[in-house]
């Protein structure tokens, strides 16, 4: 097969004149566009991070009326109500150990 394709394989055509530079200059339009690219993504990102902030962060009365004592006090108080009140109201066979 090989001797074959030696023997009757045709001249290839001889390459465009221009093809180095049509490939330098296609690179290069890629590597702009995935600038862009980037540079878009990053700030898209940034605009949303900073609108996310912007949303939930909480009034600034909402952080002066509680003390983090209070608010620690809270959660634990309701932590303890929601588990302890499920065992009992479900019968379920689980103990609560103290």
């Amino acid at each position: 097969m090989v001797n074959f394709l030696r023997t009757y394989a045709g001249t290839p055509p001889p390459p465009h004149p221009q093809l180095d530079r049509a490939i330098v200059q296609a690179a290069l339009q890629q590597q702009a566009k995935r600038w862009w690219r980037t540079v878009t993504l990053l700030s898209t990102g940034a605009i949303a991070t900073a609108t996310t902030a912007w949303l939930l962060k909480p009034p600034l009365q909402v952080t002066q009326d509680y003390s983090p004592d209070s608010v620690e006090a809270f959660i634990s108080h309701n932590w303890q109500v929601m588990f302890h009140e499920s065992d009992l109201s479900t019968g379920s066979d689980l103990t609560v150990v103290d």
